[in-house]
């Protein structure tokens, strides 16, 4: 089990590659599956100066990013002189994409994740020359290997670009194609599509302060770089030419010599004593005064024990979590986080105290709104709740609480909430276009900055009250004063000034190569509009191998995922005198009409701060 989960289960885009050689006549567009428009895109794509055939080009939706949603809205395929046309394309924010697996091509500062190229499109518009020049990517094959040499099934590799001067940023593999940084079950990889370049490859554990790994066979390895070394100052980089094959990149993991210890865990109700079955555990590593964030999860069994095997030496936080993971519903308890040390023998036993949590029910409501149409699509609204401490100290932390999704009636419930200010969002990316969540009441008084709630407390008459619109900003953004880095993105968020709930973000639309984005689904008011430039975004996410956790069969062959983040690459400044970029923030406030679109012309000035002193 793992905190980031629900991240990875997600990543599923469609990918079609050069093999689906179909005609353009033979679109694969599905009129009656998606929503049609009046829009065109069409465009070429080419591998060099030469057309290629039987590409599929995607349009993905892109009003925010979120990676459940990278599945194509309209497809078409390349004719014989590598042309392709979508029609009947809605107007909305979109990425354009050409889904060649094992190819390298142009994009549009993606995140992560993303495809090809930002593109916002207007009613009745006609886009020309959206072209795409793709490359035969370069491939790195190899085997991960124990130190005696037996192969290693499903073990993870990490793979970082450097750049010119030698700087790393992570290489993640587009979508569907992640599992081909694991090992198959003779311990072989093949990675392809890589970009022409250098490389640094990794396998075993990150050496994150936050990992904490467990297999089967109780064995703990470093992270070990290739050729077979600890030490990443002395890892070798592979170059990868476009094409080409870098072979026999084998790594032989390097063991953790430091023995691994035992810990048994007892969940008991913090009143009764009596044992609490088969609620989760969370732990992770302490450094410091707090607990690093990230972890791994364990079950407890149906006595309310849990097993943690192979934990080197050190300090650790137990406690109760009620993330969702594979859709279950989250248990009515939490617990305050145990700390406990591991010094030189198996730990016996760790008593974690469940204490039942605050329980939230209610309904959901669309404010104005009787439309059967739009009402029905309640249903499909998913979101989150976390607890904030009434008293924050150094070591406090927010505890989620519970993830829900909202019944056809508008009913919702939440459950094992920890006391404190509890504040409730919909899920950005999940939530049909159109919604937003406007105030919080209980009974009928509104809530500003959450609910505050004690242990064991229920709230049945609480109204998430929601707005629902059809209005449109479109804006054009100039830049002045500078460029944007490369791999620069610019996004464009919108908040309603009078919303009365905090935290969350709201709809966001990227900056295409035009300048332009479009943001839909507002409901009429005044919006504050914050735009944001940032540098290239680069996924960082450290993974385990397989494992058995806390000897409970349920959780035989999960895998073992700490936390995923996104960051900017990291600045050396021994062999760069180029500044890292600064984000930089504009807002501006414009009124959003019930029905129609208001024009906004918004400036982003990138002229560098004088130095300090002057």
């Amino acid at each position: 089990m793992k905190l980031s989960l629900t991240t990875l289960r997600h990543i599923g885009a469609l990918f079609l590659g050069l093999a689906t050689c179909v005609p353009v006549s033979a679109q694969s567009n599905n009129a009656a599956a998606r929503p049609t428009g009046t829009g065109v895109i069409s465009g070429r794509v080419s591998i060099g100066e030469k057309p290629v055939m039987g590409v599929v080009v995607g349009l993905m939706n892109g009003q925010t990013f979120n990676v459940s949603d990278t599945g194509a809205v309209v497809k078409a395929t390349t004719d014989a002189e590598g042309r392709y046309r979508m029609n009947q394309v809605p107007a909305g924010s979109f990425r354009v994409a050409a889904l060649a697996p094992g190819y390298v091509q142009t994009a549009d500062n993606a995140l992560p994740f993303e495809q090809g190229k930002a593109v916002n499109l207007r009613e009745g518009e006609t886009i020309e020359n959206m072209d795409f020049t793709l490359a035969r990517g370069g491939v790195v094959t190899g085997k991960v290997m124990d130190p005696a040499g037996k192969p290693l099934v499903e073990e993870r590799l990490s793979v970082w670009q450097l750049d010119a001067q030698g700087r790393k940023t992570s290489w993640n593999p587009p979508g569907a194609a992640f599992p081909m940084i694991q090992t198959d079950d003779r311990g072989l990889y093949r990675i392809y599509g890589l970009a022409e370049g250098r490389y640094l490859l990794a396998a075993g554990t990150s050496g994150a302060d936050n990992v904490i790994v467990t297999r089967v066979s109780g064995t703990t390895y470093k992270r070990t770089f290739y050729p077979d070394t600890t030490d990443e100052t002395q890892a070798k980089a592979i170059e990868v030419s476009a094409g080409g094959e870098a072979k026999d990149i084998d790594i032989r993991l390097v063991a953790d010599t430091v023995k691994g210890f035992g810990v048994l865990a007892r969940v008991v109700d913090a009143d009764t004593g009596v044992p609490v079955p088969n609620v989760r555990l969370m732990y992770s590593a302490i450094r410091g005064e707090r607990g690093v964030m990230g972890g791994s999860m364990v079950i407890a069994d149906p006595q309310g024990i849990a097993r943690l095997d192979g934990l080197p030496t050190g300090r650790y936080s137990l406690t109760i979590t009620n993330i969702g993971v594979g859709g279950s519903a989250p248990s009515d308890y939490f617990s305050d986080p145990v700390a406990f040390e591991i010094l030189d023998g198996d730990v016996e036993m760790v008593e974690v105290r469940a204490k039942r949590g605050a329980t939230i029910s209610g309904v959901a409501v669309v404010e104005g709104v009787t439309d059967p149409t739009v009402l029905a699509k309640l249903s499909e609204l998913q979101g989150s709740a976390f607890s904030r401490p009434s008293t924050p100290s150094a070591t406090s932390m927010p505890s989620f609480g519970s993830n829900f999704k909202i019944n056809r009636d508008g009913s919702f419930r939440l459950s094992g909430l920890a006391p404190g200010k509890v504040q409730i969002n919909l899920a950005n990316g999940r939530t049909p276009t159109g919604f937003s969540l406007h105030r919080i009441e209980v009974e009928g008084t509104p809530q500003q900055g959450g609910i505050e709630v004690a242990a064991g407390q229920q709230l049945n008459n609480v109204r998430l009250v929601l707005v629902y619109g059809q209005g449109v900003v479109r804006g054009q953004v100039q830049i002045v004063g500078g460029q944007l880095p490369e791999g620069g993105r610019v996004m464009v968020s919108a908040r309603r000034t009078d919303s009365q709930v905090t935290g969350g973000g709201g709809p966001a639309s990227p900056v295409d190569a035009r300048g332009q984005f479009v943001i839909q689904g507002l409901s009429a008011g005044e919006y504050e509009l914050t735009l944001t430039a940032m540098p290239k975004m680069t996924m960082t996410m450290v993974t385990t191998s397989s494992g058995n956790t806390g000897g409970n069969p349920a959780n035989t062959g999960t895998t073992v995922v700490t936390t995923t983040t996104t960051t900017p690459p990291t600045p050396n400044p021994a062999t760069s005198a180029t500044p890292a970029f600064t984000p930089k923030t504009v807002k501006q406030k414009v009124i959003v009409p019930a029905v129609g679109e208001v024009p906004v012309a918004m400036t982003l000035d990138l002229t560098p701060a004088p130095p300090r002193g002057n």
